[in-house]
């Protein structure tokens, strides 16, 4: 029988957790949440989650290499909320959707290092996602659909 073998590990600070993963044909995302509810006193009340705080993601390149290189990144606050709620990759990019009412950002992690491609104005919240090629189709819960190409 065949068995798993572990070809490489990452530490991670222990205030937050892996979350959403996907992967791309060059790369592959983790988002990682925090538990530590001390942020929710940004916005408490009337949007019930976090407001504007930010993102801690992993990105794994060269993962057919032997030698894996993961790189860290956080994407600046945007929306309430507090998590990734979406997270969708092809190639080496990956379509990352946060909080409600907030933008949608692709990602790009293509020489090692992941930067902020391009960002997308939202009307509502992610909610699911289905994906064909480089075109995710998403589900905007209450605010309809919309397609977006992570490719361009």
């Amino acid at each position: 029988a065949a068995r798993a073998t572990v070809e490489s590990t990452t530490d991670v600070d222990r205030s937050l957790t892996p979350s959403l993963a996907a992967n791309g044909d060059g790369a592959s995302f983790v988002s990682l949440q925090s538990y530590d509810y001390s942020g929710f006193a940004d916005c408490w009340g009337p949007c019930g989650g976090r407001n504007n705080v930010d993102y801690p993601l992993l990105a794994f390149t060269k993962l057919d290499s032997g030698t894996p290189v993961v790189s860290s990144f956080v994407l600046e606050g945007q929306g309430y909320g507090g998590s990734v709620n979406l997270l969708v990759a092809s190639g080496t990019r990956a379509l990352v959707g946060t909080g409600w009412k907030g933008q949608l950002s692709i990602l790009d992690a293509k020489n090692d290092a992941v930067e902020v491609v391009r960002s997308i104005d939202v009307v509502g919240s992610p909610y699911q996602a289905a994906q064909s090629g480089s075109t995710a189709v998403l589900s905007m819960s209450l605010d309809g659909a919309m397609t977006v190409d992570i490719a361009q």
